[in-house]
């Protein structure tokens, strides 16, 4: 417990010093599907499957041909448009 209490403190200090290091260990949003369209690279990149992005889109409580846009969130979560 106490090497990952240890790592955490070390992250953070080297991510607020660093502007390097932030990049490294943070994530940006990510764009999965633009226009209707399914950017299979973005899935393979961002490890999503298919169906993990349909699901998304059906708990949003649209189809997939009423979608827009779908966005990988650095939290994890889906933002369907």
């Amino acid at each position: 417990l106490g090497l990952l209490v240890g790592l955490q403190f070390v992250g953070t200090w080297l991510s607020v010093r660093y502007q390097w290091f932030e990049h490294l260990i943070k994530n940006e949003p990510k764009l999965l599907m633009h226009d209707g369209r399914v950017l299979t690279n973005a899935l393979h990149r961002s490890r999503v499957s298919e169906s993990e992005l349909e699901s998304a889109i059906r708990l949003q409580g649209k189809r997939l041909e009423e979608v827009e846009m779908v966005v990988l969130e650095t939290d994890g979560r889906f933002s369907v448009i």
